[in-house]
Protein backbone atom coordinates (compact mmCIF):
# COMPACT_ATOMS: atom_id res chain seq x y z
CA UNK A 1 0.00 0.00 0.00
CA UNK A 2 1.32 3.41 -0.99
CA UNK A 3 0.20 6.22 1.32
CA UNK A 4 0.28 9.78 0.00
CA UNK A 5 -2.23 11.44 2.34
CA UNK A 6 -0.63 12.69 5.52
CA UNK A 7 2.87 11.83 4.26
CA UNK A 8 4.62 9.35 2.01
CA UNK A 9 4.76 5.76 3.22
CA UNK A 10 4.90 2.29 1.72
CA UNK A 11 3.57 -0.67 3.69
CA UNK A 12 3.98 -4.21 2.37
CA UNK A 13 3.12 -7.68 3.69
CA UNK A 14 6.27 -7.62 5.80
CA UNK A 15 5.74 -4.11 7.12
CA UNK A 16 7.05 -0.67 6.24
CA UNK A 17 9.33 -0.34 3.20
CA UNK A 18 12.00 2.36 3.45
CA UNK A 19 12.94 3.98 0.14
CA UNK A 20 15.30 6.86 -0.70
CA UNK A 21 13.67 10.24 -1.31
CA UNK A 22 14.33 10.12 -5.06
CA UNK A 23 12.60 6.73 -5.24
CA UNK A 24 9.68 8.03 -3.17
CA UNK A 25 9.21 10.88 -5.64
CA UNK A 26 9.11 8.49 -8.60
CA UNK A 27 6.64 6.16 -6.85
CA UNK A 28 4.43 9.10 -5.86
CA UNK A 29 4.50 10.49 -9.41
CA UNK A 30 3.48 7.13 -10.89
CA UNK A 31 0.76 6.74 -8.25
CA UNK A 32 -0.75 10.09 -9.21
CA UNK A 33 -0.74 9.33 -12.93
CA UNK A 34 -2.41 5.94 -12.61
CA UNK A 35 -1.24 4.80 -16.06
CA UNK A 36 2.05 4.11 -17.91
CA UNK A 37 4.15 7.25 -18.26
CA UNK A 38 6.99 7.83 -20.76
CA UNK A 39 10.36 7.59 -19.08
CA UNK A 40 11.43 10.98 -20.43
CA UNK A 41 8.34 12.64 -18.92
CA UNK A 42 9.10 11.11 -15.50
CA UNK A 43 12.74 12.17 -15.58
CA UNK A 44 11.77 15.71 -16.59
CA UNK A 45 9.22 15.98 -13.75
CA UNK A 46 11.45 14.54 -11.02
CA UNK A 47 14.70 16.22 -12.06
CA UNK A 48 13.62 19.40 -13.86
CA UNK A 49 16.92 21.24 -13.33
CA UNK A 50 19.27 18.82 -15.07
CA UNK A 51 19.69 17.84 -18.72
CA UNK A 52 17.78 14.95 -20.30
CA UNK A 53 20.75 12.55 -20.42
CA UNK A 54 21.49 12.89 -16.72
CA UNK A 55 17.79 12.74 -15.92
CA UNK A 56 17.39 9.40 -17.70
CA UNK A 57 20.50 8.07 -15.94
CA UNK A 58 19.08 9.12 -12.57
CA UNK A 59 15.81 7.42 -13.40
CA UNK A 60 17.52 4.15 -14.35
CA UNK A 61 19.48 4.18 -11.11
CA UNK A 62 16.40 5.00 -9.05
CA UNK A 63 14.27 2.28 -10.65
CA UNK A 64 17.04 -0.23 -10.00
CA UNK A 65 16.92 0.69 -6.31
CA UNK A 66 13.14 0.43 -6.21
CA UNK A 67 13.22 -2.99 -7.85
CA UNK A 68 15.68 -4.23 -5.25
CA UNK A 69 13.41 -3.10 -2.40
CA UNK A 70 9.92 -4.14 -3.51
CA UNK A 71 7.95 -5.12 -6.65
CA UNK A 72 6.33 -1.72 -7.01
CA UNK A 73 6.45 -1.05 -10.76
CA UNK A 74 6.15 -2.53 -14.23
CA UNK A 75 8.46 -1.31 -16.96
CA UNK A 76 8.85 -1.29 -20.71
CA UNK A 77 11.72 0.15 -22.72
CA UNK A 78 9.84 3.45 -23.03
CA UNK A 79 7.47 3.73 -20.05
CA UNK A 80 6.93 2.98 -16.38
CA UNK A 81 3.80 2.38 -14.32
CA UNK A 82 2.97 1.41 -10.78
CA UNK A 83 2.23 -2.30 -10.48
CA UNK A 84 -1.50 -3.11 -10.58
CA UNK A 85 -0.96 -5.12 -7.38
CA UNK A 86 -0.01 -1.96 -5.47
CA UNK A 87 -2.89 -0.13 -3.76
CA UNK A 88 -2.79 3.67 -3.36
CA UNK A 89 -4.79 5.56 -0.74
CA UNK A 90 -5.93 8.31 -3.13
CA UNK A 91 -7.48 5.63 -5.35
CA UNK A 92 -9.90 4.82 -2.51
CA UNK A 93 -10.89 8.48 -2.32
CA UNK A 94 -11.45 8.72 -6.07
CA UNK A 95 -13.48 5.49 -6.09
CA UNK A 96 -15.64 6.94 -3.31
CA UNK A 97 -16.12 10.13 -5.35
CA UNK A 98 -17.31 8.12 -8.37
CA UNK A 99 -19.72 6.13 -6.22
CA UNK A 100 -21.08 9.33 -4.65
CA UNK A 101 -21.71 10.85 -8.07
CA UNK A 102 -23.55 7.71 -9.17
CA UNK A 103 -25.66 7.49 -5.99
CA UNK A 104 -25.62 10.93 -4.31
CA UNK A 105 -28.51 10.08 -1.99
CA UNK A 106 -26.47 7.26 -0.44
CA UNK A 107 -23.34 9.28 0.33
CA UNK A 108 -21.66 8.21 3.55
CA UNK A 109 -18.52 9.37 5.32
CA UNK A 110 -15.51 9.45 2.97
CA UNK A 111 -12.59 7.05 3.52
CA UNK A 112 -10.52 7.45 6.66
CA UNK A 113 -7.75 10.02 6.38
CA UNK A 114 -9.05 11.55 3.15
CA UNK A 115 -8.82 15.09 4.56
CA UNK A 116 -5.16 14.76 5.51
CA UNK A 117 -2.77 16.94 3.52
CA UNK A 118 -1.40 15.37 0.35
CA UNK A 119 2.37 14.81 0.66
CA UNK A 120 2.92 17.57 3.25
CA UNK A 121 6.23 19.39 2.85
CA UNK A 122 6.68 18.44 -0.81
CA UNK A 123 6.90 21.55 -2.98
CA UNK A 124 7.17 20.22 -6.55
CA UNK A 125 4.72 21.78 -9.02
CA UNK A 126 3.12 18.42 -9.84
CA UNK A 127 2.57 17.78 -6.13
CA UNK A 128 0.96 21.17 -5.50
CA UNK A 129 -1.44 20.74 -8.42
CA UNK A 130 -2.54 17.33 -7.19
CA UNK A 131 -2.79 18.61 -3.61
CA UNK A 132 -5.24 21.32 -4.66
CA UNK A 133 -7.23 18.92 -6.85
CA UNK A 134 -7.66 16.49 -3.96
CA UNK A 135 -8.50 19.29 -1.54
CA UNK A 136 -11.30 20.48 -3.79
CA UNK A 137 -12.51 16.92 -4.29
CA UNK A 138 -12.62 16.43 -0.53
CA UNK A 139 -14.55 19.65 0.00
CA UNK A 140 -17.22 18.74 -2.53
CA UNK A 141 -17.53 15.24 -1.09
CA UNK A 142 -18.07 16.72 2.36
CA UNK A 143 -20.77 19.00 0.95
CA UNK A 144 -22.56 15.88 -0.30
CA UNK A 145 -22.23 14.17 3.08
CA UNK A 146 -23.72 17.21 4.83
CA UNK A 147 -26.73 17.27 2.50
CA UNK A 148 -27.27 13.50 2.69
CA UNK A 149 -26.94 13.43 6.48
CA UNK A 150 -29.53 16.17 6.96
CA UNK A 151 -31.89 14.57 4.46
CA UNK A 152 -31.60 11.18 6.22
CA UNK A 153 -32.20 12.60 9.69
CA UNK A 154 -28.57 12.40 10.85
CA UNK A 155 -27.69 16.06 11.49
CA UNK A 156 -24.83 15.12 13.82
CA UNK A 157 -23.01 13.47 10.90
CA UNK A 158 -23.67 16.62 8.90
CA UNK A 159 -22.12 18.78 11.62
CA UNK A 160 -19.03 16.56 11.65
CA UNK A 161 -18.66 16.69 7.86
CA UNK A 162 -19.12 20.46 7.75
CA UNK A 163 -16.51 21.00 10.47
CA UNK A 164 -14.05 18.81 8.57
CA UNK A 165 -14.65 20.94 5.48
CA UNK A 166 -14.10 24.14 7.45
CA UNK A 167 -10.80 22.72 8.71
CA UNK A 168 -9.73 22.25 5.08
CA UNK A 169 -10.77 25.79 4.08
CA UNK A 170 -11.73 28.14 6.93
CA UNK A 171 -13.02 30.88 4.58
CA UNK A 172 -15.23 28.69 2.35
CA UNK A 173 -18.74 30.06 2.89
CA UNK A 174 -20.55 27.02 1.52
CA UNK A 175 -18.95 24.91 4.26
CA UNK A 176 -20.13 27.33 6.93
CA UNK A 177 -23.60 27.31 5.36
CA UNK A 178 -23.60 23.50 5.57
CA UNK A 179 -22.72 23.67 9.24
CA UNK A 180 -25.53 26.15 9.92
CA UNK A 181 -28.03 23.91 8.11
CA UNK A 182 -26.89 20.86 10.07
CA UNK A 183 -27.04 22.70 13.40
CA UNK A 184 -30.50 24.02 12.68
CA UNK A 185 -31.68 20.58 11.51
CA UNK A 186 -30.58 19.22 14.88
CA UNK A 187 -32.43 21.96 16.74
CA UNK A 188 -29.23 23.66 17.91
CA UNK A 189 -30.33 27.23 17.28
CA UNK A 190 -28.04 28.83 19.87
CA UNK A 191 -25.01 27.05 18.39
CA UNK A 192 -26.03 28.16 14.91
CA UNK A 193 -26.34 31.81 15.97
CA UNK A 194 -22.98 31.68 17.77
CA UNK A 195 -21.29 30.17 14.72
CA UNK A 196 -22.85 32.73 12.38
CA UNK A 197 -21.48 35.54 14.54
CA UNK A 198 -18.01 33.95 14.54
CA UNK A 199 -18.11 33.60 10.75
CA UNK A 200 -19.25 37.19 10.33
CA UNK A 201 -16.33 38.40 12.43
CA UNK A 202 -13.90 36.15 10.55
CA UNK A 203 -15.06 37.35 7.13
CA UNK A 204 -14.81 41.00 8.09
CA UNK A 205 -11.39 40.57 9.70
CA UNK A 206 -9.82 38.41 6.97
CA UNK A 207 -11.54 39.69 3.82
CA UNK A 208 -13.19 42.96 4.78
CA UNK A 209 -16.53 41.54 3.65
CA UNK A 210 -19.86 40.86 5.33
CA UNK A 211 -21.25 37.31 5.24
CA UNK A 212 -22.98 36.39 1.99
CA UNK A 213 -26.71 36.65 1.48
CA UNK A 214 -26.99 32.84 1.60
CA UNK A 215 -25.44 32.70 5.06
CA UNK A 216 -27.52 35.61 6.32
CA UNK A 217 -30.75 34.11 4.97
CA UNK A 218 -30.09 30.86 6.83
CA UNK A 219 -29.88 32.61 10.18
CA UNK A 220 -32.24 35.59 9.86
CA UNK A 221 -35.36 33.65 10.79
CA UNK A 222 -34.00 32.66 14.19
CA UNK A 223 -31.97 35.73 15.12
CA UNK A 224 -33.45 37.64 18.05
CA UNK A 225 -35.44 40.64 16.78
CA UNK A 226 -33.61 43.94 16.90
CA UNK A 227 -35.10 46.49 19.28
CA UNK A 228 -37.05 49.27 17.54
CA UNK A 229 -35.50 52.66 18.09
CA UNK A 230 -37.94 55.39 18.96
CA UNK A 231 -37.25 58.98 17.95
Amino acid sequence: MVHLLGGFDIVGPQGRVEVPHSAARVVAYLAIQGHPVPRMAIASAIWPDIDAVRGRANLRSTMSRIGALAPLHVATTTSLALSPNVAVDIDDLQAYARASRDSPREATAPPSGFDLEFLPGWTEDWVELERERLRQLGLHLLDEVVCTSIRNGRPGDGVDAALRAIRLDPLRESSHAGLLRALLAGGNRAAAIAHFRRVSSLMRHELGLPPSGDLTALIEEILPPRPVRRS
